[in-house]
């Protein structure tokens, strides 16, 4: 009878082979009960990890394009998407690879349950997602170290000048090193040109990836150029390191050349456009007589919006006996503090005046939902005002879009405003912040339907002529393909 059976020796060769498997088992298993202890830290262990996929991914397919292959274009703006404010980002990228550019535009976080337009499917579709993970970061600092020391050494001290902040605590700030994540991301994709939107963390990414990468680097500037509410702005460098500023309007464009003497000549004026195919001219809706006015506002809830405003013109025009009502469309940023402060105080003002029936908050709406909101309105109102900050608008999207529908437009003098809206050609015109003349030029209206007709006529015919995507992005994507063929 067999006894039980009775393990043999290892090869005396193998065995530190044995030795070395037991450990990293060990290791292994050590590891994951240590992840599984600590959720964060598991969290941020499998975003660098999906991170370090990403970028050897991209690096393999950058590897294997053709010669003679499209440019790349990396863009990055908030680190959401799709945000509903945003859509003016997303047209003229949208437009940038309809002209032959391969577009990719960079986030952190896929936001659900935002309608996108068809139009914008692409940048969705070849879209990179950046691991918001410390780990990722950490890895990507000591990848530069390795193989761009001088350049990150260079970057570093710049940017401590023009924070006033140490390069040791720059490369400890997590949004330092997202943006080494970004450039990584770049370096692997082979990107041939950057673009920024503001000066906020995306902008400083791609800042952080043209100097380190030595890319030509574009910087689309609204209004935060102004604005002293974030330590690592660096206004003045981005500007200087600029190769392309594109100021959404005149009035921008000559507070870039204040900023930054000598930009002029790399700075393109090139407002916001918009596809007036989305947005076609419709009938004016009739209105029996004795009806409310139908007012609509669309925008983000921002204190430069204007909106309290708005509502207190509504509660003067409810005193002069002219039946109107509001409609307004549009939601608070994500994180955005002063937009939450600003909601607040609009839902207060709505309350204290008694406009409850005759005031409405849409919320975020889809496109589709705002061309409806738009076709059952009889004007538009843009009440924008300049906050003590200094903050102030450019040239509104939804303020074209509604010209585009055929709305005549009331709108303050604020910001760039003006550059859209001739007075009394294309809408009327008020001083900003002022509630007696905008309750004045919204009652004339009310009064001269047929002044209200061909402001709107005028207004379509305007924004077709010089706020189209097909005027203006071709202007954005000639400055690009120059720069680019530059490095060819």
């Amino acid at each position: 009878m067999r006894g039980p059976p009775t393990s043999r020796p290892l090869p005396p060769l193998v065995r530190p082979l044995a030795r070395a498997a037991r450990r990293a088992r060990r290791a292994l298993f050590g590891a994951f009960r240590w992840l599984a202890g600590r959720p964060a830290a598991a969290v941020d262990a499998l975003g660098g990890l999906g991170h370090r996929r990403r970028v050897a991914a991209l690096a393999r397919s950058a590897r294997q394009r053709p010669p003679a292959r499209r440019p790349r274009v990396l863009a990055i703006g908030a680190w959401s998407f799709p945000l509903p404010s945003q859509r003016f980002v997303y047209e003229e990228l949208a437009a940038l690879g309809r002209a032959g550019f391969d577009v990719r535009l960079v986030w952190s976080r896929r936001e659900r349950g935002v309608e996108l337009p068809a139009r914008f499917a692409p940048l969705a579709a070849a879209g990179l997602e950046l691991a918001p993970a410390a780990s990722a970061g950490a890895a990507d600092l000591a990848w530069f170290r390795a193989t761009r020391p001088a350049r990150l050494d260079a970057l570093l001290d710049e940017l401590a000048a023009a924070t006033g902040r140490s390069a040791e605590s720059l490369v400890a700030r997590r949004e330092v090193r997202r943006a080494l994540s970004f450039a990584r991301l770049a370096e692997a994709a082979r990107a041939d040109y950057l673009h920024g939107y503001f000066f906020y963390e995306g902008g400083l990414a791609a800042h952080v990836a043209s100097r380190l990468l030595d890319l030509p680097r574009g910087v689309t500037c609204y209004a935060d150029h102004r604005l002293a509410d974030w330590d690592l702005k660096a206004v003045g460098l981005q500007l200087r390191a600029a190769a392309l500023i594109v100021a959404t309007s005149r009035r921008i464009a000559e507070e870039v050349a204040e900023l930054c003497p000598g930009a002029s000549a790399r700075t393109l004026v090139k407002p916001n456009a918009i596809s007036t195919a989305a947005f076609p001219r419709r009938p004016p809706p009739a209105r029996a007589a004795g009806e409310s006015l139908r007012l609509l506002a669309v925008s983000r809830i921002d204190p430069k919006k204007g909106l309290v405003v708005l509502v207190e013109a509504m509660a003067e025009l409810a005193r002069r006996g002219v039946a109107a009502r509001l409609e307004i469309a549009g939601g608070v940023d994500r994180g955005s503090a002063a937009g939450a402060a600003a909601a607040a105080e609009l839902d207060r003002r709505i309350a204290s005046l008694g406009l409850e029936r005759s005031v409405a908050r849409l919320g975020w709406l889809a496109e589709r939902g705002v061309v409806e909101a738009l076709a059952r309105a009889d004007l538009f109102v843009a009440p924008a005002v300049e906050t003590p900050e200094g903050d102030k608008d450019g040239i509104p999207t939804a303020l074209l879009e509604a010209m585009s529908c055929g709305l005549p437009i009331v709108a303050s003098r604020a910001g760039s405003i003006p550059e859209a809206v001739e007075p009394e050609a294309d809408g009327l015109l008020v001083p900003a912040g002022d509630v007696g003349a905008l309750a004045d030029a919204i009652a004339r209206l009310a009064r001269d339907p047929g002044l209200a007709r061909r402001l709107g006529e005028r207004a379509a015919a305007s924004v077709r002529a010089r706020f189209d995507v097909e005027v203006c992005e071709p202007l954005l994507a000639e400055r690009i393909d120059a720069l680019v063929r530059g490095r060819r």
